[in-house]
């Protein structure tokens, strides 16, 4: 037979014959289990994450308890004060939120190992 007789059918037939098959079943498999550790890689991160977001809340408390009573003495020195004050309120929820990002993409990366799982499956 001729390879401009054949169907498609045929020529993906061919291709995957033997050997080949192998290693299309391998590289399912691989991939598959590529997925379920990047998986298990991003939800450690997430917990990680979790964790830093306690710590990141516990040093925003901190700095609203510690405010340095040297530094408002008077009228003038609490004017002073209230912008570094609240540049580390800023920042402590600039970090929170920073936090709360990573987090979104770890748990979009896990959607989208799920969907090439199905996809696989």
């Amino acid at each position: 037979m001729s390879t401009t007789n054949k169907t498609w059918a045929d020529k993906v037939m061919e291709f995957i014959t033997g050997g080949d098959e192998a290693k299309v079943k391998k590289m399912h498999t691989k991939t598959i289990k590529f997925c379920k550790t990047q998986i298990g890689v991003n939800e450690r991160e997430i917990e990680n994450l979790n964790d830093l977001i306690e710590d990141a809340v516990d040093a925003k408390n901190e700095a609203v308890l510690n405010i340095d009573v040297d530094r408002i003495k008077d009228t003038n020195t609490i004017n002073a004060y209230i912008p570094n004050f609240l540049n580390s309120l800023t920042h402590a929820d600039s970090n929170i939120d920073e936090l709360n990002d990573q987090i979104e993409e770890k748990e979009e990366q896990i959607k989208l190992y799920n969907a090439h799982i199905k996809t696989l499956s």
